[in-house]
């Protein structure tokens, strides 16, 4: 009898791929489950799927194997390894759609399994196929050498997980330490580095975006430089400008005014002309502005796109009002009576050769029909035809976003199916989301590569080269359209603008990501230092004694003109002169000042001590069980409440009205000191260790 011995990691990753096995998204009882034994997983109800997609899938395959073979035993990947990736792949599927809510797109896993499949390779070429209990740290090395330029960073960062994966599971060791260069982020190696100043636009680049703009002529070039305009005109995401309505304009002419700078950034009196918008990120949908020099180009930008994709909406809304069948041209009009249609008439409906969609199709010829010069005519049955048609409809068809609820009949950014795809003729009887594939071609163009089966795909030339459009040094513009929304946000930092309307104006829900966007370097801000001149003319800060009876009337003019209102009235601190350290604590605050009368005011107070006596009783059932409370909270929450009602009680007073009454004048104000606090409680283990020195 023999024994085959099976080491400790090798259970180990048994057990890990048991574990996997285990989890909910395998569950029959689940929509959409994924079935383990399959070597092509759809996980199309778990992930974001990406426009115009019918299905999402992921392949475990070998690499060196071609995709449409996957499911044969001969080409999937080595075993053990093969399900060590599949457990993997399935415990991050499932976190994705049990915390995030299908929140990532199905290309952020596609990812994982490429490397994943890279790594079963090089297990392979060292004699080791398919033992993830051998992995060490220069095999995931060698995955990020494998790995395309532009991939290397995904690489290492998906090694980093799988390395820890193994530490954790017990498989592998001494692979938690790996590290790869390509981890290091290089955004915050300097505050000014190049990383950073590629991402904003330069005025030469902005220069060469209107140039291209203005000369485009064909209506690719026109769709794509249009969108580009309306990303321009109001820092967006392109996902954005793809979801819009074809009457996406919002024109308001109010008249000059003057807008309080409380008043919110959508309600400012002053604003003109706007798009209606649906932020992708967690912004609120709103009206964007647009600034008045940008609004004839977002005019004309509009223009162009809904020229060229009118004849797309109308087809959208055939379809919506004839479900279930396809468009015919007029003069084809009999194929659909008859039930025939011949190659001639087929190639004309597609709007394309035939050949290779109907075999790609598996479609057969019905019959043959007999010519005038002998050579038999091929028909088809129009319904296989028609069938085989309306499955290329676009997923969701008639809505294409449910975050504007935008449908395909009037969406600004829909088109016939390939319409502005390079070198690919139009399919007149469907329909598509404009992809930002098309945009990315057209402003970078692409490089010429070689395709698996050995042939050369061409280089296709961008946007600048096809007009030579060059910057200062000859070299032609590599721009993302990522660097537009940069580039206007780095204006609004450098205009001062307010944080909130920047935050807003970008769609952002947390105004703290607008500091991802500011790209007011230090070498712009020398610059702007430099250009301010000199100061040894500059007049001295005048220093105000307030003590002096006769700077009355400056202290008066200087209270007036540096007022901060505040939720209860205004505070009468010199923030020109001294920073404040009780924000948000005004209630406590010796600096507040009251108008009498004031019902908004005294609303609010009073339902601030309705909060601070909910915090005491909270506290309070905390102490009544035992637990710890710091007795200085509650005595600090105590005094707001008196104070929050003592104020309210005294605006009210009718006797008060119209009168100001400041914070102090009702009585003394509870002050708490940290360095104190500190040196009592020294003093106090000071003393304790002094008297058990002398008792010992």
């Amino acid at each position: 009898m023999t024994l085959h011995f099976k080491s400790k990691q090798q259970i180990s990753v048994e057990e890990y791929i048991a574990k996997a096995k285990k989890l909910s998204i395998f569950d029959p009882r689940v929509e959409g489950h994924v079935v383990w034994d399959s070597a092509t997983w759809d996980i199309t109800a778990f992930v974001k799927r990406i426009r115009n997609s019918k299905g999402e899938t992921v392949g475990f395959h070998h690499a060196d194997r071609q995709r449409s073979r996957a499911n044969d035993p001969e080409f999937a990947m080595n075993v053990p390894f093969g399900d060590f990736a599949k457990a993997y792949f399935a415990f991050q599927l499932n976190e994705n759609a049990t915390k995030t809510g299908k929140f990532r797109k199905s290309n952020v896993f596609r990812h994982k399994v490429k490397f994943c499949r890279i790594l079963d390779r090089v297990l392979e070429s060292r004699g080791h196929p398919g033992r993830a209990d051998l992995i060490a740290k220069s095999d995931l090395n060698k995955v990020v050498e494998l790995a395309s330029k532009s991939h290397k960073r995904k690489a290492a960062e998906t090694m980093r997980s799988i390395a820890r994966v193994l530490e954790g599971a017990g498989i592998a060791h001494d692979l938690k330490s790996w590290w790869h260069p390509e981890l290091q982020d290089k955004r915050f190696l300097s505050r000014v580095n190049e990383y950073s100043l590629r991402k904003n636009l330069t005025e030469e680049e902005v220069s060469c975006l209107g140039e291209a703009f203005h000369r485009a002529k064909t209506p690719r070039d026109q769709v794509a430089m249009g969108i580009v305009a309306l990303l321009m005109c109001a820092p967006s995401r392109k996902e954005e400008v793809f979801i819009l309505p074809a009457k996406v304009q919002a024109l308001h002419n109010p008249g000059e005014g003057y807008a309080n700078p409380d008043v919110p950034f959508n309600e400012d009196c002053r604003f003109k002309a706007g798009l209606r918008w649906w932020p992708v990120k967690g912004g609120k949908p709103m009206i964007k502005f647009v600034p008045k020099e940008m609004v004839p180009v977002a005019q004309l930008a509009l223009e162009r796109i809904c020229e060229h994709t009118e004849r797309a909406r109308k087809l959208a809304k055939w379809m919506m009002e004839n479900p279930g069948r396809v468009f015919v041209p007029t003069n084809l009009q009999h194929v659909r009576a008859t039930g025939e249609i011949t190659r001639s008439e087929l190639e004309e409906f597609l709007g394309v050769g035939g050949n290779y969609w109907l075999q790609s199709r598996r479609i057969l010829a019905a019959k043959y029909r007999a010519c005038e010069n002998g050579k038999p005519i091929a028909v088809y049955d129009f319904a296989q035809i028609e069938e085989k048609c309306l499955a290329e409809a676009p997923h969701g068809l008639p809505v294409l976003s449910e975050l504007s609820s935008v449908a395909y009949s009037e969406a600004l950014c829909v088109c016939l199916k390939n319409q502005f795809a390079h070198n690919t003729e139009a399919r007149p009887y469907m329909i598509e989301a404009l992809s930002s594939g098309v945009v990315e071609l057209v402003l970078s163009g692409r490089p010429e590569s070689l395709h698996k089966s050995g042939h050369t795909n061409p280089a296709v030339p961008s946007i600048f080269e096809r007009f030579d459009i060059r910057l200062k040094n000859g070299k032609y513009p590599k721009i993302t359209t990522h660097q537009m929304r940069h580039y206007l946000n780095t204006m609004a930092q450098r205009a001062n603008v307010p944080q909130s309307h920047i935050a807003y104006w970008s769609g952002r829900a947390n105004v703290m990501q607008n500091r991802n966007y500011d790209h007011t370097d230090k070498l712009y801000q020398v610059e702007q230092i430099k250009r301010s001149g000199e100061d040894e003319n500059l007049p001295a800060i005048r220093v105000v004694d307030d003590s002096d009876v006769e700077n009355a009337a400056y202290e008066t003019a200087n209270l007036k003109m540096h007022l901060l209102s505040t939720l209860f009235g205004y505070c009468n601190r010199r923030f020109n002169q001294e920073p404040c350290d009780r924000a948000g604590a005004c209630r406590t605050c010796t600096r507040l000042v009251c108008l009498g009368g004031s019902k908004r005011a005294a609303d609010l107070l009073l339902r601030d001590a309705e909060r601070d006596q909910k915090s005491l009783e909270t506290l309070r059932a905390r102490q009544a069980k035992g637990m710890r409370v710091n007795e200085a909270t509650i005595k600090a929450i105590e005094h707001s409440h008196a104070r929050s009602q003592a104020l309210a009680e005294a605006i009210m007073d009718p006797a008060n009205e119209g009168t100001l009454i400041r914070n102090t004048d009702l009585g003394p104000l509870i002050e708490f000191s940290h360095a104190e606090r500190i040196i009592e409680k020294k003093l106090a283990e000071l003393e304790t260790s002094r008297t058990t020195w002398s008792l010992t």
